[in-house]
């Protein structure tokens, strides 16, 4: 599930800059700041989904890991 909402906050993310890469800002954000910040909330989004599946009902062994 976490996979499919990182892809899809990438997709969105894309088409904001592809359609807003004339006008300067999106959000208030250069658009390079902007993609570096969507990419790495994205890579964050699917490594804690993967991290949770795999240690469900474990927090205390996936801390130590």
């Amino acid at each position: 599930m976490g996979a499919w909402i990182a892809l899809t906050l990438l997709m969105i993310a894309g088409l904001a800059l592809l359609l807003r890469a004339d006008a300067g800002s999106i959000a208030g954000f250069d658009p390079s700041d902007f993609a570096i910040g969507v990419a790495g909330l994205a890579m964050l989004i699917f490594l804690a989904s993967s991290i949770s599946g795999s240690y469900r009902g474990r927090l205390g062994q996936a801390a130590r890991d």
